[in-house]
């Protein structure tokens, strides 16, 4: 059972065990977004951090960028970053295998190098995706995030503000809000951290349940960043899916992460199409409290018991209240007790348990559904340590 995975791994497994147990899952025969026209960096695409050398960089519409300037040729738009053919391959041949057949994306190959004592835990992400991996459950399918297309960030983001972080031109104060130093690669994975949850909400249309082993971004606002989120890719996603499937007409983006989700509430503060759902430690905002459709906010040192209250008291009334044709769930687990980041108190158990929930929910409503990863930072960021693989 992939729910004996340790917490992060188990939080994205308990929801997709819960789901595929209890309703059907199919594949189309192909990758529903191999055609789309995806951009390309190159490793020599970009410069070297300088304030005094700032890339000239303009756009085109259709999702193209192109740029110029004395380093380089700069982006070419019609390929896909990766192409997985074994993947798409394998959903080909599934047959009727292929209707259990639960798709995954992860973006850990655009690993980013952070600097000494930087409190992100970046290697969690690979370390989830293995051990979902070595899990060796038949009907799941591990796929490579697609770098997101730029008229999709366009939905959500400022163009000038997608812009100059492309092209390395933020403030220092907008990075240190931010959270990571600008560096190429940084850019390829925050972009791939959009890509990968979009492709995951068209994965669910045809297949009602799929996930991101990253995102959950959710500090991002349209043009600025904070809280280790550039985009928020979610709302990106979100607004995606409106635009392009005419049967959704409604969205709830449920948030468990244990800080709010202040970007996505403003970004939908107008938005009838989106309700916002965050459940949230009231001891743990960092940056300014915003209004999302309904708020839920746990006492510090919350314990399991009483989460679980909450939780299964309001959210059945979000999803009355909200009617959703697609729910996205931010299934961050910094609501552990111990977390550096955070001041609730639940237990290893008590998260594993929280996570089907959301699942029990969409098989319920028949509702597709995407879940995302999201907050956790153990104390000790050894890969090897007990806190960071519960993390």
């Amino acid at each position: 059972m992939l729910a004996l995975v340790p917490t992060m791994a188990a939080t994205m497994a308990a929801t997709i065990e819960a789901a595929t147990c209890s309703s059907t899952l199919f594949f189309l025969p192909c990758s529903p977004f191999s055609s789309l026209p995806y951009f390309h960096l190159s490793h020599h695409s970009l410069p070297p951090s300088s304030p005094h050398r700032p890339l000239r960089c303009f756009f085109e519409d259709g999702g193209r960028i192109l740029g110029r300037g004395p380093w380089t040729r700069m982006f070419s738009s019609h390929a896909p970053l990766i192409k997985d053919e074994s993947a798409s391959s394998h959903i080909k041949e599934g047959g009727k295998n292929a209707e259990k057949q639960l798709r995954l994306f992860y973006n850990d190959i655009y690993h980013v190098e952070l600097p000494q004592g930087h409190r992100f835990p970046m290697h969690k992400y690979r370390a989830v995706r293995e051990r979902i991996h070595h899990a060796n459950k038949p009907n799941i399918v591990l796929q490579p995030s697609p770098i997101a297309r730029t008229d999709d960030i366009r939905t959500t983001h400022c163009h000038e503000y997608l812009r100059r972080f492309l092209c390395n031109m933020l403030t220092d104060k907008e990075n240190r809000n931010i959270g990571f130093p600008w560096s190429p690669q940084g850019v390829k994975r925050t972009l791939s951290s959009v890509g990968g949850t979009v492709a995951a909400m068209h994965s669910s249309t045809g297949h009602k349940l799929a996930g991101h082993i990253a995102g959950g971004t959710h500090h991002a606002f349209r043009d600025r960043g904070e809280g280790f989120c550039v985009f928020s890719d979610i709302a990106v996603a979100a607004n995606v899916a409106l635009r392009d499937y005419e049967h959704i007409k409604k969205i709830l983006i449920v948030d468990c992460d244990v800080h709010q989700g202040n970007g996505n509430a403003v970004l939908f503060q107008d938005n009838p199409f989106v309700f916002t759902f965050s459940m949230h430690c009231a001891g743990n905002f960092f940056s300014e409290r915003q209004k999302s459709d309904l708020d839920v906010e746990i006492p510090v040192h919350c314990k399991d018991d009483d989460y679980m209250s909450l939780l299964h008291y309001w959210l059945p009334l979000a999803v009355d209240r909200s009617q959703p044709d697609l729910i996205f769930y931010q299934s961050g687990v910094d609501c552990l007790g111990g977390d550096k980041l955070g001041r609730a108190n639940l237990t290893l158990d008590g998260v594993t348990y929280r996570d089907p929930t959301g699942a029990q929910l969409q098989s319920d409503h028949k509702i597709r559904l995407v879940v995302t990863m999201g907050g956790g930072y153990p104390r000790d960021m050894s890969p090897a340590s007990p806190e960071f693989r519960y993390h």
